[in-house]
């Protein structure tokens, strides 16, 4: 069995960074579960409802909440396509209607966590990073140096 390591491991130091009189942030990284995305054109709805009942959730969601089903999270991330981790093997709903593409090695996560968490987003991203703008389960998408975040 291929070792899950994310590209970053030689490079990421984590811990705590921030100067002593400023409020600290925690950098570090955690195991993908394994991430699946699927895909497909007009009838996107119709063709991912199997996969969606089969998790224990209903409708493709919005683009900005998280949602969870047991162990699964599921992000709709574009009009016609969701992120899945920790949904196991998605390939036998695959069809001329659905395309469905294991990326668990073609991704990393990155924890950024502490009171200043949403200071230092703000300095990387473009983007309203306030509580109230982005509270817990929300997600924002964007890119950090052209690369999607």
């Amino acid at each position: 069995m291929v070792e899950m390591r994310s590209p970053l491991a030689t490079k990421l130091e984590p811990g705590r960074f921030g100067a002593r009189s400023l409020e600290p942030v925690t950098l570090g990284t955690r195991p993908l579960r394994g991430l699946t995305q699927i895909a497909g054109w007009s009838d996107f709805e119709a063709a991912a409802a199997p996969v969606l009942e089969a998790l224990g959730l209903e409708g493709l969601g919005d683009y900005r909440t998280a949602r969870q089903a047991d162990d699964v999270t599921v992000w709709r991330t574009a009009p016609d396509r969701l992120l899945f981790e920790g949904a196991g093997d998605l390939s036998a709903h695959a069809s001329e209607a659905l395309v469905v593409l294991d990326l668990s090695h073609a991704r990393a996560v990155i924890t950024v966590s502490g009171p200043a968490s949403r200071d230092f987003l703000a300095t990387l991203i473009a983007l309203d990073t306030r509580e109230a703008a982005l509270p817990e389960g929300v997600f924002l998408q964007t890119v950090i140096h052209h690369v999607g975040v």
